[in-house]
């Protein structure tokens, strides 16, 4: 096989495994409803109960980070003082 033949080959394979791999990966991956529906009911409560104190301790966080990243202080201090 010449050059170009087998340089075109490897760019096929390529294409196939950077394009196909993560098209592949959408396809299989269950979205955050059907994980929810596979809850027992138990767990799809609590989930539903939880969830609202969960996204606040999120923003808070999100907030603190936020604040320390302004800080003129070495993020090594931030941690070990």
């Amino acid at each position: 096989m010449s050059r170009a033949g087998t340089w075109l080959k490897m760019l096929g394979v390529g294409v196939v495994i950077c394009v196909g791999g993560p098209v592949l990966v959408e396809k299989l991956r269950p979205t955050d409803e059907e994980l929810f529906k596979r809850y027992n009911p138990d767990l799809q409560k609590r989930s539903l109960e939880e969830g609202d104190r969960r996204s606040r301790e999120f923003d808070e966080y999100v907030g603190r980070l936020k604040e320390w990243s302004k800080s003129d202080k070495s993020s090594a201090s931030l941690f070990f003082d």
